[in-house]
């Protein structure tokens, strides 16, 4: 979207003036980028984003970010196009909440028949409106406007920015999950107990996410993201005119190795079935991605590129070493466990039949859905194997938008995702850094391709990650809102 903070590095200001002026830029980006950071991060470690009251920090945040990035500059805001089905399904979202009475008899009457059978004779009146679950689809409503305003704001900014905040939180809860179990602590922060999971029967890492699988997708768009940004910089170091400038560069690509080398094995000591196995199989393309040559067409550049190849091929073999080292403590098993999907017991078959019995739900209000949130109280009549678990959201994002906002806006919202990830690729693939980007591109597809079987997207502290990349990413702007109209929507 923007351009990108170090296109330009080897070009100086004319004069004391656009020294000034660029001082001031770098002040003004510095800024937005630090909230950026928080925006994205503080979800992840206020246990993963799941309290309601991490919702109203990311919302103050983006409402931080939203106007520093309106007030501070003369210049229009980009507003990439698929924003505007973000704004959407937020409407859609407000729209299921409103408490509009004879909406849910008129567009869902066996929703409604439901709702009314299940309050038969309690003495309780069901509240007006679509959703049977106001309160969880009025929060969803509130995260949804947050992610999209977080979308169009880093879309403002450089991918490079997106991609260095999501690298540093996913490495940040890395570091805490290991210093987790250094010291033998079984709480998160040492605090923080969830009463619904059994420790003893949860061998994987413990960090700041309640559910290791939701860690596991933050993980994922770090590494790619710290993947990107060291093909990156690595590129800089080759093509940059200035000497003096390698050094940095390079100190850049150390950093964000650092980044990658310890996501990786806090990723496998996961024990995310669906997420290693998204890495093993996007591994080979990232590899190749961030190994084949620089092209270049100065001949000391193309001596240093050749001069590297080694180096590369140490690094890569090092990181999969270390994958294969961390894999030993359990990795192997749970990814044996996916070859047992005849057991109705096995995690991925119970997982499988909840999407099956979830499906008739599209069928009780197929215009606009049962209300985003809604699946904690609607799926209960459906469970074919019910039990004393507590289904709180389907373990599928696909089907989740197309049951909650149902098969029109959920559908469309299907498929503009696949559409508009084709299209980055494409288009980034043309540009100088094309090989960085499609790295930070990949990190998005690992993670979308996990939430077809882990619902991490439910909670902001993947969610938001994610939507900061995608908005950073955006190929192309598809309208120019004037900062004075960015503020009122931001003070409204």
């Amino acid at each position: 979207m923007s351009e990108d903070l170090d296109d330009g590095l080897d070009v100086e200001p004319d004069g004391p003036r656009g020294r000034k002026g660029r001082r001031r830029a770098q002040r003004h980006r510095s800024w937005s980028q630090i909230l950026l950071c928080l925006a994205v991060g503080t979800p992840a470690l206020m246990l993963g984003g799941v309290p309601p009251a991490a919702v109203l920090v990311f919302l103050g945040l983006v409402l931080a970010l939203w106007i520093r990035l309106s007030s501070r500059t003369s210049e229009a805001l980009l507003v990439p196009g698929v924003a505007w089905l973000g704004l959407a399904l937020t409407l859609l979202t407000l729209l299921q909440w409103a408490p509009i009475p004879g909406l849910q008899a008129a567009v869902a009457p066996e929703l409604h028949a439901q709702v009314v059978q299940a309050l038969e004779g309690t003495g309780v009146s069901a509240r007006p409106g679509l959703s049977p679950s106001p309160a969880d689809t009025g929060l969803e409503c509130a995260r949804l406007l947050g992610l999209t305003l977080l979308f169009v704001a880093a879309a403002q900014l450089s991918w490079r920015a997106a991609a260095t905040a999501v690298a540093i939180t996913g490495a940040l809860v890395a570091l805490l999950g290991f210093a987790h179990e250094a010291l033998g602590m079984r709480a998160i922060y040492g605090l923080y107990v969830a009463r619904d999971v059994d420790l003893s029967l949860l061998p994987s890492m413990l960090s700041t996410f309640v559910n290791p699988n939701h860690q596991s997708g933050l993980l994922l768009l770090g590494i790619f993201s710290a993947a990107g940004l060291a093909a990156d910089q690595h590129r800089l170091g080759l093509d940059t005119h200035d000497p003096s400038k390698v050094d940095r560069y390079g100190d850049r690509f150390l950093a964000a190795m650092a980044a990658l080398t310890v996501q990786i094995p806090a990723l496998v000591l996961s024990l995310s079935r669906a997420a290693i196995l998204v890495l093993l199989l996007l591994a080979p393309l990232a590899l190749w991605l961030g190994l084949r040559h620089q092209r270049s067409d100065r001949f000391n550049q193309r001596r240093r590129s050749q001069h590297m190849s080694p180096l590369r091929m140490v690094v890569a073999l090092g990181l999969i070493g270390l994958f294969l080292l961390a894999a030993q403590h359990g990795a192997w098993r749970e990814l044996g466990t996916l070859l047992d999907l005849g057991d109705p017991d096995a995690p991925e078959a119970s997982k499988l039949r909840q999407v099956i019995d979830a499906l008739p739900l599209v069928e009780t209000s197929p215009w606009l859905g049962i209300g985003r949130g809604a699946f904690i109280d609607a799926f209960g009549p459906y469970d074919s194997a019910p039990s004393h678990v507590l289904h709180t959201h389907l373990e599928s994002a696909p089907a989740t938008a197309v049951i909650e906002w149902g098969p029109i806006f959920g559908g469309a919202l299907v498929l503009a995702t696949i559409v508009w990830w084709l299209h980055a690729m494409l288009v980034h693939r043309r540009r100088h850094d094309g090989a960085a980007r499609q790295l930070v591109l990949l990190g998005l597809l690992a993670v979308g391709l996990q939430n077809l079987f882990d619902f991490g997207f439910e909670f902001l502290g993947v969610s938001a990650p994610a939507v900061a990349l995608a908005g950073a990413l955006s190929p192309e702007p598809g309208r120019r809102w004037a900062p004075r109209r960015a503020r009122a929507l931001g003070a409204l």
